[in-house]
């Protein structure tokens, strides 16, 4: 057998009271850790515009843009993913149906980009626009499949153009 001396105590419990400690934290739900999302969670597509002019980098308002200038799009897909092209829809103000302006390309891929991805994109706008409300649309694969009724449904964000 071997003897452990009364100097030796400290040392070992200190050793063992530290392995618990990383172990609790380790295993402990609450602790922050950053986790990949799984298979079972469920999440939109959402969309964030931006525009040039870094004072207009608030998520409260509505960017708003002048003709021929930049929009930046920052598309994060959901759980079962999203069209590969946002439509620019311009709102009408007539009682007309929204006409598309634009689109553009999220991805290379044939239908769908692929899930829990985050997209930029930056569209340059054409001089030739009218003035108005703005918005870009992209259809969300989990939404649109849960939707009983068979109809897309759109991920939206909008921004006006002077």
């Amino acid at each position: 057998m071997f003897k452990i001396e009364k100097s030796d105590i400290k040392a070992i419990v200190l050793a063992v009271v530290v392995v618990a400690a990383l172990a609790v934290l380790a295993l402990n739900p609450y602790t922050g850790k950053v986790v990949s999302s799984s298979n079972n969670v469920e999440k939109a597509t959402t969309i964030r515009l931006f525009s040039e002019k870094p004072t207009d980098l608030t998520e409260e308002e509505i960017p708003i843009i002048s003709k021929g200038s930049k929009l930046y799009v920052v598309v994060e897909t959901g759980s079962q993913g999203c069209r590969k092209t946002a439509d620019i829809m311009k709102v009408s103000t007539s009682g007309r149906a929204d006409y598309k302006a634009a689109n553009i390309n999220l991805c290379d891929t044939t239908s769908s980009c692929v899930r829990n991805r985050v997209i930029t994109a930056d569209y340059h706008t054409s001089t030739s626009w009218e003035t108005g409300t703005y918005y870009i649309r992209v259809k969300d694969d989990l939404l649109s499949s849960k939707n009983t009724e068979g109809k897309e449904v759109f991920a939206t964000a909008s921004f006006v153009v002077r």
